[in-house]
């Protein structure tokens, strides 16, 4: 039987390597993960705003920034006044960012949907269950 911490260190790692597997797909896709978090984000959660991203990603609040300012400089981001926040703004794509995160974002989606297909859908909720749940100890525990 695999020690205490040997199993949170698997945990851990196989965490970090899904992670890094996205990753490695985003640039197979010519762009970073970085960009790859803020175009899913923008496509698939509207309104969207950095802190969403952010949160949502796991990704430092600077790194997003500072991703959002990039693509908008080269024309592929603007931002909107958040009308449920005055404060904040929200991030929408140009036609030049549609075209251009539209079908990265359409591949990885079928990819993500070939991979609950080959897992199955009643593992897939079980598992999202466990791992919440485990989440959720992590959080009690460390507080």
């Amino acid at each position: 039987m695999m020690e205490t911490i040997n199993k949170i260190d698997e945990i851990a790692r196989l965490m970090v390597q899904s992670t890094q597997l996205y990753d490695h797909w985003a640039k197979q896709q010519g762009i970073h993960y970085n960009a790859l978090a803020v175009f899913y984000s923008v496509i698939c959660y509207q309104p969207c705003t950095q802190k969403h991203i952010s949160d949502g990603w796991g990704l430092p609040k600077q790194t997003v920034f500072s991703v959002c300012k990039q693509l908008s400089e080269k024309g592929y981001l603007y931002f909107e006044q958040d009308h449920q926040d005055k404060r904040g703004k929200t991030l929408h794509l140009s036609e030049e960012g549609k075209a251009l995160a539209e079908p990265i974002v359409a591949k990885i989606r079928a990819v993500e949907q070939a991979i609950i297909a080959e897992f199955g859908e009643q593992e897939t909720e079980q598992f999202i269950q466990q791992l919440q749940r485990f989440v959720q100890i992590i959080a009690d525990k460390t507080q």
